[in-house]
């Protein structure tokens, strides 16, 4: 599995270096002999709603976590690329929001048409923002249920395929490894991997509201694993340089859902069908060699159980602005030795 896996890999590479000679020169300007240094700033959120499924006047929760900002550089040449960061600033009141602590990796591996993204993230502790919709008399110091045993984590793979490569530019908008020169749109499909975990020590329905949630209020372990497929449509609006850029994805998932219940004592399974969605927008200056852009990207998680319905939502805002400078000739060597190396491995496959 591992060696198709790779010989997989190899494949898309190929393909997509020869994908990159068809483009419209007229819309797009490949910049992948450039080495791209983009220092960016981040911001980004993160929370769970709890929607009772048949209870029309019930009260939703709002999980959210308490977390700050980053600084960071990205160094990228052609498909290859580095990220590091650093959180910085300060925390929401600990006592009000509650102390939440993350973690999150991701990365990508980005062709012209091609493009894989993986991710895990982790939040341990949130603070129900919507409780005094349930809670009728809040102290004035703690206005919000805090969960701090609360955890939510999931590890999800996301393949997004470009249909038309020609003139509509996805790295353009979103990686900076080419230019949008004219307007044009685009059509993609994205396959979805994703195991989704939700622990905490008991219920995680908030005790106010649990009769709405009837023989799953007792809820204190799900585990789901998803895989689905979306299509999806985009757009990049050009002036001159500046651009404003789009993309959205709607289609479905299945679902194979594991949790446990504290009152019978026991874990039940399910299988489900839920939405899945994906969108990501960008705004700015790209240059032929300076850009700066504002980037959001939106990642969902619609967990749809028999009585309730779950959505998380992580939201990452970026300040990207960055140079591409000439590659170095070690640099180059070292690249094109490899994927001279690889292209021997496919044909001797």
């Amino acid at each position: 599995m591992r060696k198709g896996f790779l010989l997989l890999l190899i494949m898309l590479l190929i393909i997509s270096a020869r994908c990159i000679a068809q483009i419209d020169s007229s819309y797009i300007l490949p910049l992948h002999d450039k080495f791209i240094v983009k220092p960016f700033l981040g911001a980004p959120q993160f929370n769970m709603e709890l929607n009772p499924a048949f209870a029309p006047d019930s009260v939703n929760s709002d999980y959210t976590a308490n977390t700050i900002g980053l600084i960071g550089i990205d160094l990228s040449y052609r498909s290859a690329s580095l990220s590091l960061s650093k959180r910085v600033g300060q925390f929401n009141d600990e006592k009000v929001y509650g102390k939440t602590k993350y973690s999150q990796l991701s990365g990508k591996f980005g062709l012209h048409n091609f493009s894989f993204e993986g991710y895990f993230k982790k939040y341990k502790g949130f603070a129900d923002l919507n409780t005094p919709s349930y809670h009728k008399t809040p102290s004035d110091s703690f206005p919000y249920l805090i969960r701090n045993d609360l955890e939510i984590k999931y590890y999800k793979v996301k393949g997004i395929y470009q249909f038309s490569m020609r003139k509509f530019s996805y790295p353009a908008a979103f990686s900076f490894t080419e230019r949008q020169r004219r307007s044009a749109a685009g059509l993609f499909m994205m396959v979805n991997v994703n195991r989704f975990l939700i622990n905490a020590d008991s219920s995680f329905i908030p005790f106010p509201v649990q009769q709405d949630y009837k023989e799953q209020k007792s809820i204190s372990e799900l585990k789901v694993t998803t895989m689905g497929i979306a299509p999806g449509a985009s757009f990049n609006l050009v002036w001159r340089k500046l651009f404003f850029a789009g993309i959205l994805f709607l289609g479905a998932e299945v679902q194979h859902q594991k949790y446990f219940l504290t009152e019978d004592n026991q874990w039940k399974t399910n299988w489900r069908i839920a939405p899945l969605a994906d969108s990501r927008f960008s705004l700015g200056v790209n240059g032929n060699r300076a850009f700066i852009a504002i980037t959001v990207k939106n990642d969902f998680n619609y967990i749809s159980l028999t009585r309730f319905n779950a959505k998380t939502t992580h939201t990452a805002t970026t300040l990207d602005f960055g140079y591409r400078f000439n590659a170095p000739k070690v640099l180059v060597k070292t690249y094109d030795k490899i994927f001279s190396f690889l292209h021997k491995v496919i044909r001797i496959s």
